[in-house]
């Protein structure tokens, strides 16, 4: 009896092992690659949110999103407080297209409760321009009396008393578009920072060059006026 229960038993067949080993050979390659995208995400949002270390170049890049974080605040809090007759330079066609570019010079009092008796024009100027990657905020005083004569571009300046990197690896290329990084509507002055700290992306995950692109925009509104 017990020899004939053995030759009733059924094995598997060839076709069921193929099956159940190219199942399986799918759930593993399905698993890998959710591990190994997971694994690139998180590196690129480590590096975005904390920054990292550049060996080529022996220094620490700081985050994009903390760049980008610190030059909206920064913009935000000069702009609010700059008055709305005037702003250097004007868009080349303020009724066609309101763009600006790559410069902006804007004008605030720098203590609103003590107005100067002689001049009530503002006695401070910000400065915001692109040098080669680097976006830069200089402050100064204002040594003209009244409101300079206007061109096309930002009047002579005195030398800033302070000067800041706002932010790094500017880039304005979208879609192959040049986008002018400041633009003007109504009283509100916009700011579009493409943050691109990208260098030949490299395929290896682990690899400390990374895609770290972002697209930053802030729009703060002038409230102050001349002085009458």
């Amino acid at each position: 009896m017990a020899a004939l229960k053995n030759k009733n038993r059924r094995a598997f067949t060839l076709v069921e092992v193929l099956v159940t080993a190219l199942a399986a050979v799918v759930l593993v390659v399905g698993i890998s690659a959710m591990l190994f995208y997971g694994q690139r995400g998180y590196n690129t949002m480590y590096r975005r949110l904390i920054g990292y270390w550049d060996g080529d170049n022996s220094r620490y890049n700081i985050s994009v999103v903390r760049n980008a974080y610190e030059a909206r605040k920064v913009f935000d809090a000069v702009v609010r407080k700059s008055i709305l007759e005037r702003y250097d330079p004007l868009p080349p066609n303020p009724e066609i297209d309101p763009s600006i570019g790559n410069q902006l010079c804007v004008y605030y009092y720098y203590d609103p409760a003590n107005p100067d008796p002689i001049n009530n024009f503002p006695d401070r100027y910000a400065y915001f321009h692109l040098v080669g990657t680097d976006l830069i905020l200089e402050q100064g005083p204002v040594d003209f009396i009244g409101l300079p004569p206007r061109d096309s571009g930002v009047p002579s300046l005195p030398a800033p008393d302070k000067s800041m990197v706002l932010a790094r690896k500017v880039g304005n290329f979208v879609d192959g578009r040049n986008i002018p990084i400041f633009s003007k509507q109504g009283a509100a002055l916009r700011m579009v920072l493409v943050l691109d700290d990208e260098t030949n992306p490299d395929d290896n995950v682990y690899s400390g060059i990374q895609t770290l692109q972002m697209i930053v925009t802030t729009t703060a509104i002038r409230h102050n006026r001349i002085r009458d």
